[in-house]
């Protein structure tokens, strides 16, 4: 469950087709990296794609290893190579539950995606998914090769908020507050990755990109948004805190008030009006815009690139960005470890059919109280949503 999208029974594949898989499609190569695995017949590194063992003659797309410890390729009889961990703990590529990393040949260097995988939930951040969202951000960041990052989601949207089954355990239940407090840092943690990285992240989001999604988003140095993307914050409905505290110095404080007082959404042409995002394009053109992005930046100097970064960023550190967010998690969390008696009537409803009918209902429940305020979030809704 997200914040904002019921999920339940909405079963979806998780993500089949990689960046370099949809680049063959458009006459390019390319190969996807999740399998490493021992082939007597090349001589060579394997990689499964489909039953096929792609050789280093192909395209070289690495798999990497996200570990305390070092990374060793150790080549075996008949000139097989194998991963081997030399010292401390880590997971491979496939290894990954969440997310899928993976690194591509650019103009210059590499470029790195990270895609949200759990379709199946609209790729709502539980806590697993964010901690190896952590790792692979590191991950890219440790990697000399790797100019630049992109965050992607799997299926109908980027995503559609933080894991409800988690965040609604508190809501007059048994997490006390400072439980609460303390289990809000990964995704502190997550947005510190983003922000101190030395690499640009870019953000290709697509449909929902709502609440904790859109906080993922606007925290990445550019967002590249289809047009049938849809922003907001709706968990301000049931007493969350508008945590992206970002969005005053994107979007203004009026604007920024008027979206934290309302729950409303608005739509990828709004968030471009508004400096939420730094670009919108057809759905159908957003995989190749984001790439063409990618590759430019990986022929600037690497240096340059951080130091720039950097630069713009020790402004808005001076301006007390973290600490307000610090301030705006420990809000919420208070909010979320409320008793039913101290929530408004309204609320309590919520609680109490989420209760007796399950978290569908409720959410149902608290939805239909905002018909008329979500028209255009529902014609939004409507329009094709898959990104290619």
């Amino acid at each position: 469950m997200s914040e904002f999208v019921n999920t339940e029974g909405d079963e979806q594949p998780r993500a089949e087709r990689s960046h370099d898989e949809w680049r063959d499609a458009q006459g390019g190569a390319g190969v996807l990296s999740n399998k490493v695995y021992e082939k007597e017949e090349h001589g060579g590194l394997c990689m499964s794609i489909g039953g096929r063992c792609l050789t280093r003659s192909r395209r070289r797309v690495h798999t990497r290893v996200v570990c305390r410890g070092r990374l060793r390729l150790t080549r075996q009889r008949g000139g097989t190579e194998a991963v081997q961990r030399e010292s401390g703990e880590g997971r491979t590529m496939a290894d990954y539950e969440n997310i899928i990393y993976e690194t591509h040949d650019a103009a210059e260097g590499k470029v790195a995606y990270i895609t949200l995988n759990r379709p199946e939930r609209l790729n709502a951040l539980s806590r697993p998914l964010l901690a190896e969202l952590e790792q692979a951000l590191d991950e890219g960041a440790t990697d000399d090769d790797v100019r630049c990052i992109v965050i992607k989601g799997a299926g109908r949207g980027f995503s559609a908020g933080y894991d409800m089954n988690v965040q609604t355990t508190g809501r007059g239940g048994p997490r006390p507050a400072l439980d609460s407090v303390l289990e809000d840092g990964p995704a502190n943690m997550y947005r510190r990755a983003i922000w101190n990285n030395p690499k640009p992240v870019i953000a290709q989001v697509h449909s929902f990109t709502l609440a904790g999604g859109g906080q993922l988003a606007c925290h990445c140095d550019i967002t590249i948004a289809a047009d049938n993307a849809l922003f907001g914050y709706p968990p301000v409905r049931y007493a969350s805190m508008m945590m992206p505290m970002v969005w005053p110095e994107l979007v203004g404080m009026k604007k920024a008030k008027l979206m934290a007082f309302t729950g409303s959404m608005i739509t990828a042409d709004d968030a471009l009006r508004h400096g939420l995002v730094s670009d919108v394009v057809p759905t159908d053109e957003l995989e190749e815009r984001v790439w063409q992005l990618a590759n430019t930046i990986s022929k600037l100097p690497p240096a340059s690139t951080r130091l720039n970064k950097k630069a713009i960023n020790y402004y808005y550190d001076r301006q007390g960005l973290f600490e307000a967010m610090e301030f705006a998690s420990m809000y919420t969390s208070i909010s979320y470890a409320s008793s039913p008696e101290d929530l408004p009537r309204g609320l309590q409803d919520v609680n109490r059919v989420t209760a007796e009918q399950g978290m569908r209902a409720g959410f149902q429940f608290m939805n239909d109280r905002f018909i008329e305020e979500d028209k255009v979030a529902q014609e939004q809704m409507a329009r094709p949503s898959r990104a290619p």
